[in-house]
């Protein structure tokens, strides 16, 4: 059917981009590397959960961890949470804590932010 004068036909434009900005969830374990009671679950409840997944949460191998710790394990972005627990950023498990499947590990430490 072609459109007739009582129809109105609007301007479509074609083949333009949809620039939809569509962020990962990011899915992480939360370990208690501290002396503080709860520290990381405390923690894991803090975090908006349209950005994040607490796959974990419990105690990490030691309870002397100076500061606290992010394990980026899939290379994501880590800057959110850093501005959420000025860590040090690494790429690999400390010795002794265990394996994950999380995107990343935070180890909250003892130096609170």
């Amino acid at each position: 059917l072609a459109p007739t004068s009582s129809s109105p036909v609007k301007d479509l434009e074609i083949n333009t981009p949809v620039q939809e900005k569509i962020e990962k969830i990011i899915k992480i374990d939360v370990r208690n590397g501290s002396n503080i009671n709860n520290a990381a679950k405390i923690f894991a409840d803090s975090l908006p959960k349209d950005k994040y997944q607490v796959i974990s949460i419990a105690n990490a191998n030691k309870k002397s961890y100076s500061g606290n710790l992010i394990i980026n394990l899939t290379a994501g972005n880590t800057e959110d949470l850093n501005k959420r627990l000025n860590a040090q950023i690494v790429e690999q498990l400390p010795t002794g804590e265990a394996s994950s499947q999380a995107d990343m590990v935070v180890i909250i430490g003892n130096a609170i932010k």
